[in-house]
């Protein structure tokens, strides 16, 4: 048997018997709620990765010292992995919304299409920096870091229509520039996160929905039960989603409000009229 308790400082102040399809709908919506955190875990990860490998780059340049290739390699290593779970974990829990974004991002950008490829190649042939460069001038040093087009053109893990367009690219280019790509691709996946975000925003604002039925207006806590074991907490999963979005992602990213961004600006409206039960409140940027 499920039930809804309303507690206070360890009282219980109301109960609810339900039955097991209104409690399932209840678990469901936490759950759908706690993968699309999951998600947003993930994503920072992979922009945690990435802006390491940037950074790294960055601060080798007006060195006199001459850049680890190892060290190098271990970064993009590790980006390139986080990027790949990240897309395994969409496309096991979010498959039709990740594979609208996917092909709008995957089709139109380049610094995409290369990091997924990378992935396989690291993981398969060898180092995907084999080539570094240092220029010197009367004021600075500039260093350079390059993926060599041959090595991916000849391996056999990348997929035969990139590396028809590889060999296009080789025929003016030996080599890629990986700061170049690595800096697009850090707004390109801020870009593919926000999309996915207003693609799911359905079944987010509907599971918030299903959730909040059972939420008190002064928004405090109600927890379900299954044969007096606790199950779920209810109004602590919608606000861990809200405050990850917010922290995590709109104000992080700078979207709030942003010209550019205002299909989510609103979304993010409408998380938070349903998130305090108010109109025109949301949380401050810490």
């Amino acid at each position: 048997m499920y039930k809804i308790l309303w507690r206070s400082n360890d009282q219980i102040l109301h109960e609810k018997v339900l039955d097991d399809g209104v409690a399932q709908e209840l678990i469901d919506a936490h759950n759908h709620l706690n993968k699309n955190i999951r998600c947003l875990d993930f994503y920072y990860i992979v922009k945690k990765d990435l802006s390491d490998f940037i950074d790294y780059m960055k601060n080798q340049q007006d060195s006199a010292e001459n850049p680890d290739g190892v060290e190098i390699n271990r970064l993009l290593y590790n980006f390139t992995n986080a990027l790949y779970s990240y897309i395994e974990y969409l496309e096991k829990n979010f498959k039709t919304a990740f594979s609208i974004v996917k092909k709008e991002i995957y089709d139109t950008q380049f610094s995409y299409r290369l990091m997924y490829a990378l992935r396989a190649y690291i993981t398969h042939n060898d180092f995907g920096i084999t080539e570094i460069q240092s220029s010197f001038y009367p004021d600075k040093i500039v260093k350079a870091f390059f993926i060599n087009l041959k090595n991916l053109i000849e391996s056999s893990c990348i997929n035969k229509k990139f590396k028809e367009e590889l060999m296009w690219l080789s025929e003016t280019n030996s080599r890629i520039d990986i700061y170049k790509i690595a800096s697009e691709f850090s707004e390109v996946f801020i870009n593919f996160q926000e999309k996915l975000i207003l693609t799911l925003q359905k079944e987010i604002i509907n599971s918030f929905n299903i959730l909040l039925q059972y939420v008190p207006e002064q928004r405090t806590d109600v927890f379900l039960y299954q044969d007096n074991t606790f199950k779920k907490s209810i109004f602590n999963i919608i606000n861990k989603y809200y405050q990850k979005v917010a922290y995590d992602f709109i104000y992080k990213e700078n979207i709030f409000n942003a010209a550019t961004h205002q299909e989510l600006t609103e979304l993010f409206m409408m998380f938070s009229y349903l998130y305090y039960g108010k109109l025109d409140i949301i949380c401050k940027p810490k």
